[in-house]
């Protein structure tokens, strides 16, 4: 199967100072290995995961450090 990362959305926070709402950035959580597609659900098992994941959280390729 291929292997994805998941990332956690960052918070949405207000600065106090001019009350402008920041988007902090995403973290990865961990990755999991989809086995089998449909044409609506994917199964896939979490292969690693450092926090709970929550609904929102997104899948991409993998990041290689060179």
């Amino acid at each position: 199967g291929q292997v994805f990362d998941i990332t956690q959305q960052g918070e949405s926070i207000r600065d106090p100072k001019t009350k402008e709402v920041i988007q902090l950035p995403g973290q990865q959580i961990g990755s999991l290995m989809v086995f089998r597609t449909f044409d609506q659900l994917s199964y896939a098992y979490v292969l690693e995961s450092d926090l709970p994941i929550k609904v929102g959280s997104s899948i991409q390729p993998p990041q290689f450090n060179d």
